[in-house]
């Protein structure tokens, strides 16, 4: 009786397919997805959600809307994105200027406002020569990624060395269209005071209004009313 057991035990196990195989397969299949997946870029989209994009395997450097890669920069983009004016002004010894633009048309400037640092956006802002207004490949300034990130003493500092609130960018939203997705009240209020347009449309026919209806965030309800008062 045991014989026979082990037997037909025998029998069934030449059908069974190899364990180990499949198991290292089913690893490497497992990492090259792992190695293939898309990231997700820093910068905030014109109306007011992080961009996730697929792109195609890169040459000798990335494709794409935004400063992803350090490669990419300068000294003075990493600085200013750090918040180091000591090593801006470093950079700026040394030569680099700080007028600078990556692949992505993207200066020391639009780093600093974007990530809200105010001391480094004063900084660049008093520099002789600066442009203080600039637009990346996006049609993007310093002001809208301010805006639209909600770092209100910055966009007071652009707004006081120039900037203009009705800029467009490409998709022809403004910084109070970026503001305004994000239902960033205070923004909205220091925009409009500097001569913001609430009429204006993007290429969607919307207006930050009916955006920060549609996106419903932060204070979106009070963003909408302030909107909608008549000056």
């Amino acid at each position: 009786m045991l014989c026979a057991f082990l037997l037909t035990g025998m029998a069934w196990a030449q059908y069974l397919p190899p364990m180990a195989p499949a198991k290292r397969l089913e690893a490497k299949a497992r990492d090259t997805r792992d190695a293939s997946g898309a990231s997700s870029d820093p910068f905030i989209d014109v109306f007011g959600d992080t961009e996730k994009k697929a792109r195609p395997k890169p040459t000798s450097q990335p494709s794409g809307s935004y400063p992803t890669a350090a490669a990419r920069q300068t000294a003075a983009h990493k600085a200013a994105s750090a918040g180091n004016v000591d090593a801006l002004k470093a950079a700026q010894a040394s030569g680099e200027s700080l007028n600078a633009t990556d692949s992505d048309g993207t200066t020391p400037l639009h780093l600093a406002a974007y990530k809200g640092q105010k001391a480094t956006v004063d900084f660049l802002l008093a520099q002789e020569g600066i442009l203080k207004d600039p637009a990346d490949k996006r049609g993007m300034t310093p002001l809208m990624l301010a805006a639209g990130a909600g770092h209100a003493e910055v966009v007071r500092s652009l707004l006081k060395a120039g900037e203009d609130p009705k800029r467009t960018a490409a998709d022809g939203a403004t910084a109070l269209h970026r503001a305004a997705a994000q239902g960033n009240l205070e923004v909205v209020g220091l925009l409009l005071e500097a001569g913001a347009d609430p009429a204006l449309t993007d290429s969607r026919g919307k207006t930050a209004a009916a955006l920060a209806g549609e996106k419903r965030k932060g204070d979106w309800s009070a963003v909408v009313s302030r909107l909608n008062t008549k000056p």
